[in-house]
């Protein structure tokens, strides 16, 4: 493993930010998550929105 990070972004919309915060984080971690064990690089979300 290098000393590189994968970034994943994820962007929503149309939502309440309240409400749906919690479900958008674990789903982009599930995302980070299955993108480090594919690749076998470190990985990182950040979730944007409107």
């Amino acid at each position: 493993m290098g000393g590189r990070w994968l970034t994943v972004v994820d962007f929503k919309t149309g939502s309440d930010a309240g409400t749906a915060h919690a479900a958008q984080e674990a789903q982009v971690r599930l995302y980070v998550q299955a993108i480090a064990e594919a690749t076998r690089e470190r990985a990182r979300a950040v979730v944007l929105g409107e």
